[in-house]
């Protein structure tokens, strides 16, 4: 585990924005949660990669009679990932920073062993500033004009981009330093500022970063636990957009209505008819077939008419 102050450069002065601990190569442990999309049977199987099911090993009757699951890995959000969770959290014309290349050992980008270099950790935490200094309307990010007289408007504020990054509800105390962060920049700058420092220092904790799956209710399997509502929304979100989850999806894991196949069908049917449900699945049927290797320029279009982006 490396600590990194969380600096956040507004106005050509460094403001800090507190201080969160990324996660290195070193935080490999995790819960073991069930693969199935479908709650707590205990019947689910999945990818290895992702909470699977039943293990490969041993005969047919074992695996019926002794099932097993795998461990949860932390998965970190790919550049695609963190893109397109970026520009929902603060908007379309949200400018993204130049991260350090992620290595793609096989066909997708979503490889849960994926490490943190110093590098990449050090390039978050800067380019958490970066965007918090880039944002150019305060109040649309805020949802409200934001003033020492505004406390209710500030209180929301954390609440709802602190759950809408972290896939959950920020816990009492995480609620209490963002606040506290809060007015220290208030009070040493201006409100502005101090709607940025919050902001840097969200997008620079491994809560935003990383997935970790901490699972809901015991099962009948040894070791296993259920996949817990909020983490649910978050698997779904990535799964078909490749982004955090929205409102409506958060609000649906809030009231249990993510447990049932047809609830989750329910779900997933809508988001795949909003926009990112397209861009997601185009993504992934580029690194499927593998077109980002194709170079038209090498072509002929007199000769390939057809072959074109």
């Amino acid at each position: 585990m490396q600590r990194f102050a969380v600096v956040s450069r507004l106005g050509g002065k460094l403001v800090a924005a507190g201080a969160c601990a990324l996660v290195l190569a070193a935080c490999s442990g995790s819960v073991n949660t069930l693969g199935s999309l479908g709650g707590s049977s205990g019947e689910g199987q999945g990818d290895k990669g992702i909470n699977a099911g039943p293990s490969l090993g041993g005969t047919k009757q074992e695996l019926c009679t002794k099932p097993t699951v795998s461990a949860s890995p932390m998965r970190r959000l790919t550049h695609h990932e963190y893109g397109n969770a970026v520009r929902d959290l603060l908007g379309p014309s949200a400018k993204l920073p130049a991260l350090t290349a992620d290595t793609q050992p096989e066909l997708f980008d979503t490889m849960a062993d994926q490490s943190l270099s110093s590098l990449l950790a050090d390039e978050y935490v800067n380019a958490a500033g970066d965007l918090a200094d880039g944002i150019a309307d305060i109040n649309a990010v805020v949802g409200c004009a934001p003033g020492k007289a505004s406390e209710a408007c500030v209180r929301d504020f954390i609440a709802r981009f602190g759950r809408r990054a972290f896939r959950r509800p920020l816990t009492g105390e995480e609620s209490t330093r963002l606040s506290t962060l809060y007015e220290s920049a208030r009070t040493a700058a201006d409100t502005s500022t101090a709607v940025r420092a919050v902001v840097a220092a969200v997008l620079a904790s491994p809560h935003f970063l990383f997935r970790p799956e901490w699972g809901g209710e015991k099962t009948k399997l040894a070791n296993a636990l259920t996949v817990a509502p909020y983490e649910m929304a978050t698997r779904l979100s990535f799964l078909l957009w490749s982004s955090v989850p929205d409102d409506v999806l958060l609000d649906a894991a809030e009231d249990g209505e993510l447990e049932t196949p047809a609830q989750l069908t329910a779900q997933a049917e809508r988001m795949l008819k909003d926009p990112r449900g397209r861009s997601a699945n185009y993504n992934f049927y580029k690194q499927w077939f593998g077109l980002s290797l194709l170079d038209t320029a090498t072509k002929n279009p007199d000769v390939y008419p057809n072959f074109d982006d």
